[in-house]
C-alpha cells in the first residue's frame, strides 16, 4: 500500500494536458485525505488487533470458564454422587446397627428372661422342697406324737392294771393289845430259837 509520503514525492512527467500547479495541489489534498485514512486505518488495525488479543483472551477465558463449568458439574455430579453413595452407606450402616441394637437387646431380654425363668424355677423347686421338708417333718411330729401318745396311754393303761391287781390290795388292820403282846413274844421266840423251836414249844 503507497503511503502518504510516497505520493508527495511523487514526481510525474511534465508535458501537455492538467496544470503541474492543480495537480500538485490535487495530490497534496490526496496525500492529507490519505494520510487522514492511513493513520485512521492504523488506528483500525491496532484497534482490531487489540479487540482480536482481547476476543482470543476472552475466548481463552471463555474456553477456560466453559473447562471450569464442566469441570464443575463433573465435580458436583461427582460430589453428588460420591455424598448420595455415602448418605446411603450410611443410612445402611445406621439401619445395621440399629437392627443389631434391636436384635441384642431382644437377645439380651431373651437371655435375662431365660435366666428369670431358671432362677424362678430354681427357686420355687427350693421352696417347695423346703415346704414339702416341713411337711414330712410335721408328718413326722405328729406321727411321733400318735406314737408316743400310744405309748404313753398303753404304759399309763399298764400300770393301771397293775395298780388294779388285787396282789397289790394292802389290808390295814390295828392289832388288839393281846394279840400285840403274842405277835412280839413269838417274834422274840423265833429270834431266839428259830421258827422250828417255837412250834415244838406250841405243840407241847
Amino acid at each position: 500500500m503507497i503511503t502518504p509520503v510516497e505520493i508527495l514525492g511523487k514526481e510525474l512527467r511534465k508535458g501537455f494536458g492538467y496544470k503541474s500547479v492543480d495537480v500538485d495541489e490535487l495530490l497534496e489534498d490526496l496525500a492529507k485525505n490519505y494520510e487522514t485514512l492511513y493513520k485512521s486505518n492504523d488506528e483500525l488495525r491496532e484497534q482490531v488487533a487489540s479487540m482480536t488479543e482481547s476476543l482470543a483472551h476472552y475466548k481463552e477465558m471463555e474456553g477456560s470458564l466453559k473447562r471450569a463449568l464442566v469441570l464443575a458439574e463433573k465435580t458436583s455430579e461427582e460430589t453428588l454422587r460420591v455424598a448420595n453413595k455415602e448418605a446411603r452407606n450410611m443410612e445402611t450402616n445406621a439401619t445395621r446397627k440399629a437392627e443389631k441394637l434391636v436384635n441384642d437387646a431382644k437377645e439380651e431380654v431373651e437371655k435375662m428372661w431365660v435366666k428369670e425363668q431358671k432362677e424362678f424355677a430354681t427357686t420355687k423347686a427350693k421352696h417347695k422342697a423346703e415346704i414339702d421338708g416341713y411337711k414330712q417333718l410335721i408328718r413326722k411330729l405328729e406321727s411321733d406324737y400318735c406314737s408316743y401318745k400310744t405309748r404313753m396311754l398303753e404304759f399309763i393303761n399298764s400300770q393301771l392294771d397293775v395298780l388294779r391287781n388285787p396282789v397289790y390290795e394292802l389290808e390295814f388292820q390295828i392289832p388288839s393289845e393281846e394279840n400285840h403282846k403274842k405277835a412280839v413274844e413269838k417274834k422274840g421266840q423265833e429270834e431266839l430259837y428259830g421258827p422250828d423251836k417255837n412250834k415244838k414249844q406250841n405243840g407241847n
